[in-house]
């Protein structure tokens, strides 16, 4: 048979499994062989992936409905072809929006 070793087990745990073998009249080996079968044979908590019981939970709700195709140019009327702009004014972002960055309102005088 296989020996397992644990460490590092806080004192209080030891003490809650040592009183929970003595509830059902084993050694504290035998209720934490007891413990560990027992965790074995109910296998995962969750057979599945979070994505599919999640799709699984909502699927009929209207939420599985198809979208339609996006076009990007309608929605930022930009030209790239990752829909970002080539024209470097008006790239914006955090770094050089000035209501985020008083130091690029300042350069910018």
């Amino acid at each position: 048979m296989a020996q397992l070793i644990v460490r590092n087990v806080d004192d209080s745990l030891k003490r809650r499994l040592q009183q929970r073998a003595k509830l059902h009249g084993r050694s504290m080996e035998a209720e934490v062989r007891e413990i560990l079968q027992a965790a074995a044979i109910q296998g995962p908590a969750f057979p599945t992936a979070l994505g599919t019981r999640i799709a699984n939970r909502f699927r009929g709700n209207g939420l599985d409905v198809p979208m339609r195709p996006i076009d990007e140019k309608q929605l930022t009327g930009k030209t790239g072809a990752d829909g970002a702009s080539k024209n470097p004014k008006e790239q914006v972002g955090i770094r050089n929006d000035p209501s985020y960055n008083p130091a690029y309102r300042h350069n910018q005088q």
